[in-house]
């Protein structure tokens, strides 16, 4: 939370001196989905490119001392999927055309979240094809879902130290009062999945599956523009009425400097 305060006093800078706003408001993504969701209270499942966060927030309110933000994310799935093909050979006439940006296009197209890692290794592999800039054709298998598996047990990419999405996301129900617990799931019993690392096929039934080992009441929700909710909500919020004194103005900039943002936004 520290560097998304120092971020958004450079960003509230820029902003009015460079290009010349004359107001602005910041709010995290988090909160945002959720005010797409058409909720004030909600748990927040964010998966994002470098990091992912578990967020609850009661009745408009983020439970900062309650949210866990993961030092893992897309950029990591990428990264294992890359080293795992590099690993096993492409049978590509050069090497060098497995590239970084190519694995980050293959994670988007074909890669999934296996329900049972362990389960699918003893099952015979099936290939998925890939065709590459100059032609060649590259196929993939168990590298497809192996790559993901690091977002549940990050050790897989030698991250020790970080617990995996869905042991965080029952960390942060069990650490909510019961009166936050049953705003934070809501009549539904459920928790949001957002971002663009939340898009894999698979990952939605991988969450809701371990979470109800703890809590079989839980679903997940999972909207097909889940990637874009954030700036669903942000487009909502910025047009009710009662959140126009949120805004910070070019007038209150000059008085106060960057950090009144905190004071009208966070």
């Amino acid at each position: 939370w520290y560097q998304r305060r120092v971020r958004g006093e450079e960003m509230t800078s820029m902003l009015f001196e460079e290009i010349g706003v004359m107001k602005l408001m910041f709010m995290t993504q988090e909160f945002l989905a959720c005010i797409a969701e058409g909720r004030e209270s909600a748990l927040i499942v964010h998966m994002g490119h470098t990091y992912c966060s578990i967020v609850p927030i009661w009745k408009c309110n983020i439970l900062r001392d309650k949210a866990r933000i993961l030092a893992i994310g897309g950029r990591e799935i990428t990264r294992c999927l890359y080293q795992l093909k590099e690993k096993q050979g492409t049978g590509l006439y050069s090497e060098y055309d497995w590239r970084m940006d190519i694995a980050e296009e293959v994670k988007i197209r074909l890669a999934y979240v296996s329900q049972n890692m362990k389960k699918e290794l003893l099952e015979p592999v099936k290939e998925k094809s890939y065709e590459m800039p100059d032609g060649q054709e590259i196929k993939l298998g168990e590298e497809l879902f192996m790559c993901t598996e690091c977002l549940f047990d990050p050790s897989l990419v030698g991250l020790e130290d970080i617990p995996g999405l869905a042991v965080s996301v029952v960390s942060v129900l069990a650490s909510l009062e019961p009166e936050h617990f049953n705003d934070v799931v809501g009549e539904k019993k459920k928790i949001v999945l957002m971002g663009a690392s939340s898009m894999f096929p698979g990952v939605q039934d991988r969450v809701a599956s371990e979470v109800q080992l703890f809590y079989p009441e839980i679903s997940v929700s999972a909207a097909p523009e889940r990637k874009l909710t954030p700036w669903m909500g942000g487009s909502i919020w910025a047009d009710l009425s009662f959140t126009q004194s949120s805004w910070m103005t070019k007038d209150e900039y000059d008085e106060w400097g960057p950090s009144a943002i905190h004071a009208k936004c966070f």
